[in-house]
């Protein structure tokens, strides 16, 4: 018998094995899980960069199932709006910089996602 995967886990990892970036690219991000008691998911940072005449970025985005529904929910933002060692995401970041995508939207959500961690903004 398989031990079971918590459901949000089961929507966030759907949506990350969905998400389709170059090699360059994904060779600069990293899956890491999060959780803050009431919700888990999985969280990608894509490590430092910069583009000419701007600051030094590092998207990250957390990926899990709603607590109040079945939407795929999406926090993204700088790496420094997210807790170093938890990767829990500021309340700044769950109220004012997130994205809700229906349940069968992980494509859509996918597509969002990378996007975000290639340009850094939305």
């Amino acid at each position: 018998m398989r031990i079971p995967v918590h459901h949000s886990l089961k929507v966030a990892r759907s949506v990350v094995n969905k998400i389709q970036v170059s090699s360059k690219l994904a060779h600069q991000c990293s899956v890491m899980s999060w959780s803050n008691c009431r919700a888990q998911g999985l969280h990608i940072m894509r490590f430092s960069f910069q583009k000419k005449g701007e600051p030094w970025l590092s998207p990250c985005v957390n990926i899990a199932q709603s607590r109040r529904s079945d939407d795929i929910l999406v926090c993204y933002g700088d790496s420094k709006e997210f807790d170093n060692q938890t990767h829990q995401e500021s309340e700044h970041v769950y109220r004012n910089q997130s994205k809700h995508f229906r349940y069968d939207e992980e494509d859509k959500a996918a597509k969002w996602i990378a996007k975000y961690l290639e340009t850094g903004k939305i």
